[in-house]
């Protein structure tokens, strides 16, 4: 008997199907039996094997035919579909340096046929620009952020990404490059095109530390001049009270409390900025006191208000120019300023005038000391004008408003000068002078002797001289009974003559005297006789 033994087939698996980018590789994977040979051989790194690369461009079925240890076969297909590659990829364009906390834009390009040549996205394309401080394959980084359709370029597509503060987070190099998707085919763009170890270089500046000093005060209507630092350029704002806006130390004389920002940029364009607070304090109001007016050879005490120290000027008669309340004892009227200082240094200003008035001053008397009765003499002081004359007793003399003195009667008199006070002065001044009034008084000289004359006729005419001083009236030379007088030799006699005075003196007079021939009877025993009477 011939025993047929029938072995079960083996069952034969190709793996499942598979998608690919262009010419790149994939590992196929059988499995069943043995040994394993696969078909057609295109694009096959082996055909005996049973796990052979594909490398193949266009999609092929594969077949598996699996042998086992009885050489029974089996077989199976698996599909290798692949994706057509991008033909042409870079990284663009981008700035080479940027300063910490702005925004770079960058830009990349793909040329896919088919796809891209059209305006508008190609369909299907991704786009993303990635990041890294290693200047490495970029298929190795984790950092990758999406990119969108900017524009587009002849047949290529631009695509472009913001990187921002929250991607470049410090100062250093950076290195970036792009990555496009296009179904299973992911390839990387460097500066030349296809990445070939050429990431796009990307330097982040740090921001300059810029200090726009400490806070400051100053008094209203004063200055501070700011101080910036940390930068080569600065810019302030507000410009509200600042003399230039555009360097480091400007001087500012704002009148209120204003917060000042600087800007400052360093060599490489970056900028910082930081803030400054100039408070502005008020001004005290001071206050020198009311004016007054003192009495030369007295003092006033000053008093100040409206700070916490003080300083006046001028020091002439203060007892101290530091004080609120000094006592001025100067002998000329002076207007004094007081510097008030408050707590914080601020400043200010006020005036009083402190008025001398000057003692009165009567001066001295001049001018003639003596006249006669009922003449006048005038006297004058070199003391203030606009005093009062007055007479020690007017029975002797008078004085009128002018200082003319006016003889009333013989004797002597006391004429005052007297300059009243001023308040706040109190204590008038006075002035005297003696004035002498002359008493009345009329001279002779010469003498008469005897007259002698025939019956019916005039004597013969005799003389004498007649003066006076200190008169108050003309004199009169009165003849006695029987005789006549003249002041004119052989001519106008009569029984009186009068003989007038200028300023109260008659100068001396001859006065002619006879008998009258009237008075010289026949035979008469009973001649006349008397005195001539001289009066005023």
């Amino acid at each position: 008997d011939v025993v047929v033994t029938v072995n079960a087939l083996p069952t034969a698996d190709a793996g499942s199907d598979v998608t690919k980018c262009g010419s790149a590789g994939t590992s196929l994977s059988a499995s069943g039996g043995s040994s394993y040979s696969w078909s057609p051989n295109t694009g096959l790194s082996a055909t005996n094997v049973a796990n052979p690369t594909a490398s193949h461009s266009s999609t092929t079925t594969y077949t598996v035919t699996v042998t086992d240890g009885n050489g029974c076969t089996d077989t199976d297909d698996v599909v290798v579909t692949v994706d057509a590659a991008p033909g042409w990829y870079n990284y663009q364009y981008s700035d080479a340096s940027k300063c910490l906390g702005t925004t770079l834009t960058t830009y990349g390009q793909i040329y896919m046929a088919g796809v891209t040549e059209a305006a508008g996205a190609g369909s299907g394309i991704s786009a993303y620009v990635g990041y890294s401080t290693n200047n490495s394959d970029p298929s190795g980084w984790s950092d990758w952020v999406a990119a969108s359709f900017n524009t587009q370029q002849g047949n290529n597509d631009e695509f472009t990404a913001d990187l921002t503060s929250s991607h470049l987070t410090s100062a250093g190099t950076y290195y970036l490059a792009y990555k496009y998707t296009k179904g299973t085919c992911t390839v990387y763009g460097g500066t030349g095109g296809i990445w070939n170890s050429d990431n796009k270089t990307i330097t982040i500046n740090a921001l300059p530390s810029v200090s726009a000093g400490s806070d400051a005060a100053h008094c209203n209507g004063s200055s501070t001049t700011l101080g910036a630092s940390g930068a080569s350029s600065y810019s302030w704002s507000p410009n509200t009270g600042l003399n230039n806006t555009g360097i480091a130390a400007p001087v500012s004389s704002v009148t209120s409390t204003t917060t000042y920002t600087v800007t400052g940029t360093d060599g490489n364009g970056c900028i910082n900025t930081d803030d400054v607070v100039i408070t502005v304090n008020a001004n005290p109001t001071a206050d020198a006191g009311s004016d007054v007016t003192i009495c030369n050879g007295s003092s006033t005490s000053l008093g100040a208000s409206g700070g916490s120290s003080y300083s006046w000027s001028p020091s002439t008669g203060l007892n101290a120019t530091n004080v609120a309340n000094p006592t001025a004892s100067h002998t000329i009227t002076t207007t004094y300023t007081v510097t008030a200082t408050d707590g914080n240094g601020c400043t200010d200003t006020d005036d009083v005038v402190v008025t001398v008035q000057a003692q009165p001053d009567a001066g001295t008397i001049s001018g003639t000391n003596n006249t006669n009765i009922g003449e006048t003499t005038s006297l004058s002081s070199d003391g203030d004008a606009g005093g009062a004359w007055s007479s020690s007793d007017d029975n002797i003399a008078t004085v009128n408003s002018s200082g003319v003195v006016t003889g009333v009667a013989a004797g002597s008199v006391t004429i005052t000068y007297t300059v009243s006070a001023t308040s706040p002065c109190t204590t008038n001044d006075d002035a005297t002078y003696a004035v002498t009034i002359n008493s009345s008084t009329i001279s002779t000289s010469g003498s008469l002797s005897a007259f002698s004359t025939c019956e019916g006729s005039a004597s013969s005419e005799q003389s004498f001289t007649v003066s006076g001083t200190g008169l108050t009236a003309d004199i009169t030379v009165t003849a006695p009974s029987g005789f006549e007088v003249s002041t004119t030799s052989g001519s106008s006699f009569g029984s009186s003559v009068t003989l007038s005075h200028s300023g109260g003196t008659v100068n001396s007079t001859t006065i002619y005297v006879r008998l009258a021939s009237a008075s010289v009877a026949s035979g008469a025993s009973d001649t006349p006789s008397g005195n001539v009477a001289c009066t005023s």
